[in-house]
């Protein structure tokens, strides 16, 4: 394509001269605003497979059954009130009862904070496999117009 400025051969910078946008060659694009420049072409670029890749465990995090008495015997390790305690954490004193009685599960945010400030561990992280699910086939053994959709789209 031909410069639409000076006539030169070799125009494929998109420029904007005197608010017109033009095709130009590189010597008439430093009269304006390069919009866009040619994108160099990579050839007989080296195609490589990425391996399969490993299904990535879950993991789920759970407070552990016996939170309650590691809390408990924590903070009395310490010599603190639940009242002190509680404001340490900025909890309310209620919610802290009921935890150290084991009537109330905490959340994994404020258990973990409940770890921190009193070096324990409560919460324990669990690794899940993730399985594939199988088709799901009618007991007559034969494939539905639904069965062979649902397919498709893993």
């Amino acid at each position: 394509m031909a410069c639409e400025m000076c006539g030169n051969k070799e125009a494929r910078i998109k420029a904007e001269i005197e608010g017109v946008e033009l095709t130009v060659c590189s010597n008439c694009a430093v009269f304006g605003r390069v919009l866009s420049r040619p994108r160099a072409v990579v050839k007989n670029k080296p195609v490589y497979s990425r391996p399969a890749k490993e299904p990535v465990p879950e993991i789920i995090e759970r407070v552990l059954d016996d939170y309650h008495v590691k809390i408990k015997s924590a903070r009395e390790k310490r010599g603190m009130k639940q009242e002190e305690f509680s404001k340490m954490l900025n909890e309310r004193e209620s919610i802290m009862q009921k935890i150290e009685s084991g009537k109330l599960t905490p959340s994994i945010a404020l258990a973990r904070k409940l770890e921190k400030m009193l070096r324990l561990n409560i919460v324990e992280e669990i690794k899940v496999e993730k399985q594939k699910e199988e088709s799901v086939q009618k007991s007559s053994g034969a494939l539905t117009i639904g069965d062979m959709l649902y397919s498709k789209k893993r």
